[in-house]
């Protein structure tokens, strides 16, 4: 899995040379020392529910350090619950979405 640059903060999600999907995220002033804020993450229908969700957040809280996410759905919360922490910090209520905001380091 790789990651291209498609505009500031904004990666498509490669497989086998095939886009499967793409993620989005804010980050503060100083990336390298606060959490990234995970806007979004989309993976195409016909891939989804084989684990590359779960390996993309994974890889993207590698590659990016410290990343938090709310769930905006069902679907998600149960993906975060199983591979996520609840998130600790002290701004994750501004982005809580009803299911829940979640962290990776």
């Amino acid at each position: 899995m790789e990651f291209k640059e498609m505009f500031t903060n904004g990666y498509q999600i490669i497989v086998n040379g095939q886009e499967i999907g793409f993620f989005q995220f804010y980050a503060g002033e100083d990336e390298l020392e606060e959490p990234i804020y995970l806007e979004r993450i989309d993976i195409s229908e016909a891939y989804r529910n084989q684990g590359y969700g779960t390996q993309a957040l994974r890889q993207i809280a590698q590659e990016f350090g410290h990343i938090y996410f709310a769930a905006d759905n069902e679907d998600c919360q149960r993906l975060y619950e199983r591979i996520a922490d609840h998130c600790t910090l002290p701004n994750a209520d501004y982005v809580e979405q009803g299911f829940g905001v979640y962290e990776l380091r």
